[in-house]
Parts: C-alpha cells; structure tokens; sequence
C-alpha cells in the first residue's frame, strides 16, 4: 500500500528538517553549494562560519576525487589572498605586500587557527603548518621595513657629516 500524498510530503519535510537541513547548513554543505575554489577558501577562512571542528569534518566528508582536490583548494585560496595582497606590486608599495598577506592570515585568532587547520587536513599537515608559519614571520617583517629614503639613525649621522 502506498501512503496518501499529502502524508509522504509530510514525511519528507520532517525528514528534509532532520536530516538534510542541518547537513546543508554546515560547513560541508556550504563548500558544496558552490564550485568556486576561492569562495570555497573563503568560507572555510570566515570566522563567522567556520570553527576548527567544522574544518575538520569538512575534510572528513570529502570522499575520493573530492579528497584529493583538497590541497588544490588551499593553493588557489592561498593564492589568490597573497595577490590581492600584492596588488601594491604594479603600484609602487611592494615592500608591504607580504605583511598585508601576513595581516590577511592572521586577521583575526579563528581566522588564523581556520587556516592552520585546513593546512593540518592535507597531507604532512603538521609540517606544512610549520612551514608556513615560517614563511609569514618572514613576511611580516617586510611591513616594519623603514621606506628609503627615511630617516633612519644611519642616514642621520650620514646628514650631520
């Protein structure tokens, strides 16, 4: 026998609100709701709508091909934040662009824990997480880099010669 029609709709909305809503609600089902790699980064780098937890079972429920574009998805985000970054390059301030790249990683503490986890999900993740926070310590120090030109204790004693 098959259910009345109106008592199957029924039956798919409470399961709709059990089971598939809160699926489509997590962080899962946002990276699925889109196929752009970079809003894909960007909402796994959103403070707002991603936790450690949710980052890791993310990565949890990506299944075969899915998987393995993991690392391709950070590269791109990665990517596409140090140019926005160096957008100063075809200006003239390029001594700043690694430490607004340093300043978008580590805008906020769940921003920065956000990228330190997705690094951790990929393969030898914790050796990726050492290296890259290697590489922003060495790029934050371009953004105390005096301009030159400036007057620096050096150029002051060459001035008073």
């Amino acid at each position: 026998m098959y259910p009345d029609y109106g008592i199957a709709r029924d039956i798919r909305s409470r399961v709709m609100q059990s089971e598939s809503a809160p699926r489509l609600e997590s962080l899962t089902g946002k990276l699925a709701n889109t196929e752009d790699p970079i809003q894909q980064f960007n909402t796994i780098l959103d403070s707002r709508t991603a936790r450690t937890q949710s980052i890791v079972q993310a990565a949890r429920d990506l299944k075969g091909a899915a998987r393995r574009t993991m690392p391709q998805l950070v590269r791109t985000g990665l990517e596409n934040e140090f140019d926005d970054a160096a957008k100063m390059l075809q200006q003239g301030g390029r001594g700043v662009a690694g430490a607004r790249f340093v300043r978008a990683m580590r805008e906020t503490p769940q921003g920065a824990e956000n990228v330190e986890t997705m690094l951790r999900q990929l393969p030898n993740g914790e050796l990726r997480v050492k290296a890259f926070n290697n590489v922003l310590d060495a790029m934050e120090t371009t953004g105390n880099r005096m301009p030159p030109g400036s007057a620096t204790a050096f150029t002051s004693y060459r001035s008073r010669r």
